[in-house]
């Protein structure tokens, strides 16, 4: 009887002990099973780092929205930043601006001030927006972000109304493919 009392008690501290540590690591503060992931482990969207690199550093391009009829101006050239100036509209601002699509894919409108976006194909017709936010990962710099599905052929961008009488405007393939010398 004895020495069953002997190995059933360091057994039991051992059991106990075991279930305490155990049990510690999952209630100690600041442990988790799954820590979030560092900024430098999380992958930045390709896109979103091509915009941010054109806002800031150009090449920009100054062009003035229209609000009637009139042709707008034309945003389609890629790797540049478009500086676009606003039309008064009744405390607020607004305007238009063409962007002709070379290929049928997902664009990312990349923003530096909130503007509320609406896309219209040649037939004027709007096209859905896919997403939006209003920042990016990437940097402090985005304020308005879409991801558009477009066709190949002309979109009128209507933008607006904003408190804003100039905004920025980048535009890139959602599926960024690196372009070589094209900055």
């Amino acid at each position: 009887m004895l020495k069953r009392h002997r190995f059933a008690a360091p057994l039991a501290a051992v059991v106990l002990t075991s279930g305490l540590v155990l049990a510690g690591c999952q209630l100690l503060p600041g442990s988790t099973v799954n820590p979030k992931p560092s900024a430098s482990t999380v992958t930045l969207p390709e896109a979103d780092v091509e915009a941010c690199e054109h806002m800031s550093e150009g090449p920009a391009i100054a062009v003035t929205a229209v609000a009637d009829n009139a042709t707008p101006p034309d945003v389609s050239e890629g790797h540049k930043r478009y500086d676009i100036g606003l039309v008064a509209d009744n405390a607020q601002y607004a305007g238009k601006v063409l962007y002709n699509s070379s290929e049928e894919t997902d664009y990312v409108l990349f923003f530096d001030q909130d503007v509320s976006l609406d896309v219209r194909n040649a037939d004027n017709q709007s096209v859905e927006i896919e997403a939006s936010a209003s920042s990016s990962v990437a940097c402090g710099t985005i304020k308005a972000r879409y991801v558009v599905p477009l066709g190949v052929g002309p979109f009128t961008l209507n933008l607006g109304p904003t408190a804003a009488a100039t905004v920025s405007l980048v535009i890139e393939e959602a599926a960024h493919e690196e372009h070589e010398n094209d900055h």
